[in-house]
């Protein structure tokens, strides 16, 4: 008896459960600045929880250094110009989704990022 149809039906089942998922490819790109007080804050305060929260690991942080001209080279083809720091940007398969702008605290940056990732 042929196995293949029951994992292929099971996987569909997970992607249809879980569809973040099914985007492996996506992820969250910080654009900082070293000098940046709340880069600095949110690195230091939210950062690492993040990191180690069900939420991030579905969607990991990249730091980019926003001032470093090779760091943006990188991306100016990929998303719209950063004005400010730090800027948050959801990216799938290589492009731009969504961005937000600014840090206050972890429950808002846990909101804005939930909201992006429904996009």
């Amino acid at each position: 008896m042929h196995k293949k149809p029951s994992i292929l039906i099971a996987l569909v089942a997970v992607f249809a459960v879980f569809p973040s998922l099914a985007n492996a490819k996506d992820r969250l790109l910080v654009f900082s600045s070293p000098t940046c007080p709340a880069c600095i804050e949110f690195r230091h305060k939210v950062a690492g929880y993040y990191r180690h929260s069900r939420l991030g690991k579905r969607l990991p942080l990249h730091f980019v250094n926003a001032t470093r001209r090779g760091s943006m080279r990188k991306y100016r083809h990929k998303i719209r110009p950063i004005a400010y720091t730090p800027t948050f940007v959801l990216m799938r398969n290589g492009r731009e989704i969504s961005r937000f702008v600014g840090y206050t605290s972890l429950q808002s940056f846990m909101r804005n990022v939930r909201k992006m990732q429904r996009r």
